[in-house]
């Protein structure tokens, strides 16, 4: 029974920073139209938090896993293509019946990688399946080279850091690429999850941080 209560807790905590996650989402795009005022160029800073959480999040189920499969990978990336289809053909009618617009599925598909057509936010399911492909390349490293990940990711977070404060002087070391393609940027917010979930569990109640009883 405590562990049925301990699971329960801990899947509301998974979903409770879900729903913050996706506020964020909501309150970054609408303070974006808006930066010259005060109080929606601090909101827009205050949730800049909610994309990368989802990348966060991610990492952390991989990494509680104790082993990712080829096969996992596949189904999962087979999961958000279907996910993505789905969603373009019901955004294709929607525009035919209101608007008498007609639009190519797979035209559309294509676009939608690179943030852009009738459903620009898909690049998320893009990128969220690259990230698969990277964690089944990397969780093997994770679990029986864990100093060299540790090493790995938190390099990457120093250059990400770095990155950062030159682009608010205007210097940029990475080429500006659509959404679908800042890996540079949500990567390593991938592995820093996944090292929350391997190594937190062990050291610290990562399960109570995310909600656990």
């Amino acid at each position: 029974m405590k562990k049925i209560i301990q699971d329960d807790g801990y899947k509301w905590g998974l979903d409770i920073f879900r729903i913050i996650c996706c506020l964020g989402v909501v309150v970054y795009h609408v303070a974006d139209d808006n930066l010259t005022n005060y109080l929606t160029k601090y909101l827009y800073f205050s949730v800049a938090f909610c994309v990368p959480g989802f990348f966060l999040l991610s990492g952390y189920l991989i990494g509680i896993k104790e082993k990712i499969t080829k096969e996992y990978c596949e189904r999962k990336i087979m999961k958000n293509l279907k996910k993505l289809i789905g969603y373009i053909i019901f955004w294709i009618v929607i525009e035919y019946i209101l608007y008498g617009n007609y639009y190519n599925i797979v035209d559309e598909i294509e676009k939608s990688a690179l943030s852009d057509g009738i459903l620009p936010v898909a690049w998320f399911l893009f990128t969220w399946s690259l990230l698969l492909i990277f964690s089944y390349l990397f969780h093997p490293i994770m679990i029986n080279q864990s100093f060299l990940f540790l090493l790995i990711t938190i390099v990457s977070h120093i250059l990400l850091n770095f990155e950062v404060i030159n682009e608010w002087n205007g210097i940029y070391y990475i080429e500006r690429k659509t959404q679908a393609l800042w890996l540079h940027i949500y990567a390593p917010y991938f592995m820093v999850g996944m090292c929350i979930g391997k190594f937190g569990n062990r050291y610290f109640n990562t399960r109570f941080l995310f909600g656990g009883v």
